[in-house]
């Protein structure tokens, strides 16, 4: 098996580029292993409607990146303290590749720590019953990817904080992750250790089950196209919010003398179509201000930059822009 250097990079932004690219490009008659760790983020799968997934100011306050991935499954959240694994390998159609087996080895490495990993009918790795990873996997028609977390020694209160939303008032057909009681990796060790020792060991235990470990350094070209890949698709907002599936969302504007209900249908991350109901005594019907909402991308920044010539007293009485677009987004 070959050990893909990532040279420690930690955007994730690059690293699931890296992984991509090396689905689709290298001779899958080997097997390859990428392991690398991310900076603070939420890594969401492909069929999840992001704001159904994030609490979105907390992440938004903390400069945590959202980045989507290419597997489905649900939300997680990555740190300096989270230890990501992606086994590379060829697809053998009309064979189902078993997860279990593929993963055998990395409980195999925890186990040896003292640590009681077992591995759930979610493919989920856990201890005691608590979450300390997580896997997901994607196909094509040359290979496969299987990857997951290892939860190391993250800040699961962040963790916690970044993935708390109880999101009531949308309607989508959207992948909803389900949430898990967690755990560090490090609480269960009979001896401490560092993430590098971590790693190390991990890297050990799969070289004796694989035939070794040999590193493999992508040329230079490579890395052109792994961080074209990068900024065109992985730091897009189109791929990151608007790939999430159709869905409504109803929001309440407090105004002067009452409340404003909005139901907002988004389509491919645009506003397709908004309404409002109810209001003030005068209701002038709001035609102006719908279309100039219409067919703009449903994300604050937009919305404030569409309404920056908007009377918005005429509709809605005394409320300034930013307090309507955070009463509606």
């Amino acid at each position: 098996m070959f050990l893909i250097n990532n040279h420690k990079i930690n955007d994730p932004r690059i690293n699931l580029a890296l992984e991509e690219y090396c689905l689709r490009n290298l001779d899958l008659e080997n097997e390859y292993l990428l392991l690398y760790i991310n900076e603070p983020s939420v890594i969401i799968g492909r069929h999840q409607n992001v704001l159904e997934e994030i609490n979105h100011r907390f992440v938004m306050e903390k400069g945590i990146r959202v980045v989507r991935r290419i597997s489905g499954g649900g939300a997680v959240y990555h740190d300096f303290g989270n230890l990501n694994y992606s086994f590379i390998r060829q697809y053998e159609r009309n064979t189902l590749v078993d997860i279990k087996r593929i993963i055998g080895p990395v409980i195999t490495a925890l186990n040896r720590l003292g640590v009681p990993a077992i591995i759930n009918d979610r493919n989920n790795i856990i201890a005691h019953g608590k979450k300390i990873s997580g896997s997901a996997q994607f196909s094509d028609t040359k290979g496969i990817i299987i990857h997951g977390t290892l939860l190391f020694d993250s800040e699961l209160d962040t963790e916690a904080k970044a993935l708390g939303v109880k999101q009531t008032n949308i309607e989508s057909k959207a992948r909803k992750s389900t949430r898990s009681d967690v755990v560090n990796i490090s609480s269960y060790l009979e001896t401490p250790m560092d993430m590098a020792r971590f790693r190390n060991h991990l890297c050990k235990t799969l070289g004796e089950t694989h035939g070794g470990l040999k590193e493999f350094t992508l040329a230079g070209r490579d890395w052109d196209d792994v961080n074209a890949l990068s900024e065109k698709k992985y730091n897009s907002w189109h791929w990151n919010f608007g790939k999430s599936p159709e869905f409504t969302v109803w929001k309440t504007v407090p105004v002067n003398s009452g409340k404003i209900d909005t139901r907002i249908d988004v389509k491919r991350g645009a506003i397709k179509n908004i309404m409002f109901n109810g209001g003030l005594d005068v209701w002038p019907e709001p035609k102006d201000l719908v279309r100039t909402l219409k067919g703009r991308r449903y994300d604050a920044k937009a919305i404030i930059s569409a309404l920056k010539d908007v009377d918005l007293d005429h509709y809605l009485g005394d409320i300034t822009v930013e307090r309507f677009v955070e009463s509606i987004y």
